[in-house]
């Protein structure tokens, strides 16, 4: 606390997958508030349904939501899930039943040749525009390799074995593109 008070800091829960674990996250994030004073930041890929989530929410500020290509295609062939309804709900459902208290952060990942295609940032902009006010940005977040050595060390396959990473210059690009269309965009450099 001592560290964290004097900057407004607070607690960000994230993966694994928080939503798996409702009532934990409940716990932490109402005695963050109510003891600590703090503010508290789920991040999440939407897993759960209203239920869980009204365990969580009255006690969260800001909710990332890492949303997955909006083709469920894509979504199969990027993030093995069948569908990202899940993220979307729990936007809508935040945009709901929560705005203006919680804010939304909506994390959308470069991948190139998939997310960054006509047809996947008009689905983007027409979801920022679904949630309105209720999201404060989308954070662009260039594709890296940082979790291809965790998947070496885990011995599992890499799913994106030979795409490089998001080039810095077209991420800007994307960034203006998205800003010329009314978004509010955090783009990530690292």
């Amino acid at each position: 606390k001592e560290s964290l008070a004097p900057n407004k800091g607070g607690i960000t829960l994230s993966g694994g997958e928080p939503m798996m674990q409702p009532d934990f996250v409940r716990t932490m994030f109402r005695y963050t508030h109510e003891e600590l004073g703090m503010t508290t930041c789920l991040n999440t890929t939407g897993r759960g349904d209203p239920d869980s989530w009204d365990k969580v929410l009255p006690h969260t500020d800001y909710v990332i939501l890492c949303l997955k290509p909006m083709n469920k295609a894509l979504n199969v062939d990027t993030a093995e899930t069948l569908s990202d309804e899940g993220v979307k709900q729990m936007g809508r459902y935040i945009r709901d039943h929560y705005a203006p208290r919680v804010k939304v952060l909506v994390r959308w990942v470069l991948l190139e040749g998939y997310t960054d295609t006509t047809e996947e940032l008009d689905a983007l902009v027409h979801y920022y525009n679904e949630l309105g006010n209720t999201v404060a940005h989308v954070e662009l977040l260039p594709y890296h390799e940082l979790s291809k050595e965790k998947c070496t060390y885990l011995h599992l396959d890499y799913p994106f074995e030979g795409m490089a990473p998001y080039s810095l210059d077209d991420a800007k690009a994307i960034q203006a593109k998205l800003e010329g269309l009314g978004v509010k965009i955090v783009l990530s450099e690292t």
